[in-house]
């Protein structure tokens, strides 16, 4: 295989380890991994393969854009950009949507889960109080959708749309690993709703969420 950014990134995607759980979500009540850990992991496996990650941001009337690119052997390749609203229109509440957006764009560019180890130090990041803070000041707005996320206690709802597409690409996000306990959990909390909206939904979405339910319901406790 010749030296291409391409084949630069598959030898780096060998070596790269998950993040580590070293902080806890108190919403969703799970671990969840840094940014810090994040570049941790994925640092030094790129630069050793003459890769170099640069995260690019645009402007945004209500949140932040992140681009996570490559650049190596002469290349570059661009991620596609993630858009992150801010709760508050001030400089901390756009710091905290760019430390998430930061965070998720990389580990989405580098391929990585939320990893194997779990250090549970109770701590919370500012990207993660950007997203808790701004789903608690539009509660009522996300209320009025006809498809909804509930939380894993039923007590709060975190996404409400009338567009089933966008309802079934936001449950994916939640729904990542079958065997995990907590997306078991957010599943089964609301099955119905998916359910309704795969009926609704498109023939391509409606496929890849048929496949994604009986892998629920095989490992369903």
């Amino acid at each position: 295989m010749t030296d291409t950014l391409v084949s630069a990134l598959i030898k780096a995607q060998n070596e790269i380890d998950n993040a580590h759980k070293d902080a806890k979500n108190p919403f969703f009540k799970s671990n969840y991994a840094t940014l810090e850990s994040v570049i941790e992991a994925v640092k030094q496996p790129l630069l050793d393969n003459g890769v170099l990650f640069v995260q690019k941001s645009s402007i945004s009337e209500d949140g932040v854009n992140i681009e996570t690119c490559f650049y190596g052997h002469g290349e570059e390749m661009q991620t596609g950009q993630l858009h992150v609203p801010a709760d508050k229109q001030d400089p901390q509440g756009y710091g905290s949507a760019l430390t998430y957006a930061r965070r998720y764009s990389l580990a989405m560019a580098c391929g990585i889960g939320a990893g194997i180890k779990v250090e549970a130090t109770g701590a919370d990041d500012d990207g993660n109080k950007a997203t808790t803070t701004y789903q608690a000041k539009t509660a009522k707005k996300l209320t009025e959708g006809k498809y909804k996320i509930n939380s894993v206690d039923g007590n709060a709802v975190v996404v409400a749309t009338n567009d089933e597409t966008k309802y079934l690409e936001h449950c994916r996000s939640f729904l990542k690993d079958p065997k995990s306990d907590d997306c078991k959990a957010v599943f089964n909390a609301n099955k119905k709703s998916i359910k309704a909206a795969m009926v609704a939904s498109d023939g391509n979405t409606k496929e890849a969420f048929e496949k994604l339910l009986e892998i629920y319901e095989t490992n369903e406790s």
